[in-house]
């Protein structure tokens, strides 16, 4: 038996397999790469690189095992899938500015007990933050969760059913990667 007859007689299972596999190795390229107790600020770029290559684990792998599963087209079908508006547009956009007006609003909170009151440019850079990093996140992960993994166990269960395993397994798999990065870089969580 072949990988690729393996991968389409166990879908669900490699799909999980490349997901956590790409982003675990991001993970451990950079755990390894920089000593223990090392200022995340001093290796932003490298690690925010790494943290993006990682987090596209998911969406990468829905893309593989789907091109794979479903043969030709249907990575296509799967990218169209971002043309499809169920709610009224102006929910996006208070979906998207929330994470950033919330932040704000916290650093506002936050300097009322007596940390010093930020910047305009530290506002900038989490207003900026807060737009890019959730649709980064979100174009990293959904086409495997959502566009992938999702459907194919409502093949066999119900919407309930089918969604248990999915977040316990990546919600898990950020779990693990948050502690360990927190804790071999003596970040509080």
């Amino acid at each position: 038996m072949n990988v690729i007859d393996f991968i389409k007689q166990h879908p669900i299972a490699m799909f999980l397999a490349i997901a956590f596999m790409w982003t675990w190795i991001a993970m451990a390229v950079i755990l390894l790469s920089f000593p223990i107790g090392t200022n995340p600020t001093e290796i932003a770029p490298f690690f925010l690189i790494l943290i993006l290559i990682g987090g596209f684990g998911p969406s990468i792998s829905g893309f593989i095992v789907t091109r794979i599963y479903y043969g030709k087209g249907s990575v296509w079908a799967l990218l169209g899938k971002l043309k499809r508006w169920r709610v009224n547009i102006g929910w996006y956009f208070i979906a998207l500015l929330m994470i950033p007006i919330l932040a704000v609003i916290t650093l506002f909170i936050v300097s009322a007990f007596g940390i010093p009151f930020p910047t305009s440019e530290q506002i900038f850079n989490v207003l900026l933050i807060g737009l890019i990093w959730p649709l980064l996140a979100a174009l990293g992960e959904e086409f495997g969760w959502r566009g992938f993994a999702l459907p194919k166990l409502q093949e066999r269960y119900n919407a309930l059913v089918a969604r248990r395993p999915l977040n316990l397994l990546g919600g898990s798999s950020r779990q693990i990667n948050y502690r360990l990065g927190y804790t071999r870089n003596n970040l509080s969580t």
